[in-house]
């Protein structure tokens, strides 16, 4: 839509919305940049400052905008909702909504289980486990930092290539493992120092931690931890009755 209608049954604001909208999703407005004044969207859609405001506030509620006090209207970066009902990965869902990724592989080693997570994977204390640490990017920008540890025995020749290629549950299928069912924990929690410089965020930026048990067959296959930029994604949970 790029001109309102004004003997059109839908509401002029509900029309300036749309308009604006498809200027964001279609980048013409990118993320961070002022949009126009109110005087500005008056001026050239010649509707009033009630209408403007009205539909400022919606685009506000939505989460495509945010005022900044002093400084005007600014578009927010795209925020991705992530239904937490079914197993997923970060790369495929944003790949279904149409969103390049890159993943860059911090560390990829055999390291020995101590106590407490070879009690997470529940294997002998000892046993090798690959640490598979990862950060996720879109537009060159982290958006989230995962740490998986997987019982070497299950998939002995895992290859670090292989993960980067394909994505770590892709080359588990390669091993016969197919993931079917996972318990996820997380917690909200301000960054750290060290993390807001691992995911190019100011220092007290919210962040989402998650750890997963992931198993297949009821046999746990990966223990993983994941931090989680705030301003990249919100969660669903759906709940049912008896």
């Amino acid at each position: 839509m790029s001109e309102l209608d004004f003997n059109s049954s839908k509401a002029i604001y509900k029309q300036l919305m749309e308009i604006f909208t498809d200027k964001i999703n279609a980048g013409e407005w990118p993320a961070k940049s002022r949009i126009l004044s109110e005087k500005e969207i008056c001026e050239k859609y010649g509707v009033s400052r009630i209408t403007v405001r009205k539909t400022i506030d919606e685009l506000v509620k939505a989460g495509y905008v945010e005022k900044v006090q002093g400084k005007g209207t600014f578009v927010k970066e795209k925020v991705f909702e992530q239904k937490l009902n079914r197993l997923y990965t970060f790369r495929d869902e944003l790949s279904k909504k149409g969103v390049e990724t890159a993943v860059e592989m911090k560390t990829f080693i055999v390291i020995s289980a101590e106590e407490d997570l070879a009690s997470k994977l529940e294997i002998e204390t000892g046993k090798e486990v690959f640490l598979i640490e990862r950060l996720f990017k879109s537009k060159e920008r982290p958006y989230a930092k995962e740490i998986s540890y997987i019982p070497r025995a299950l998939c002995h020749d895992l290859r670090k290539e292989q993960v980067l290629k394909n994505g770590l549950y892709k080359s588990l299928n390669s091993f016969g493992i197919y993931p079917d069912k996972a318990v996820e924990n997380l917690k909200i929690a301000s960054m750290t120092k060290k993390i807001s410089e691992e995911m190019s965020r100011k220092k007290g930026e919210a962040y989402v931690e998650f750890n997963r048990i992931t198993y297949c067959n009821d046999v746990v296959v990966e223990y993983a931890t994941s931090n989680v930029c705030g301003d990249m994604f919100f969660y669903t949970v759906e709940l049912n009755g008896r």
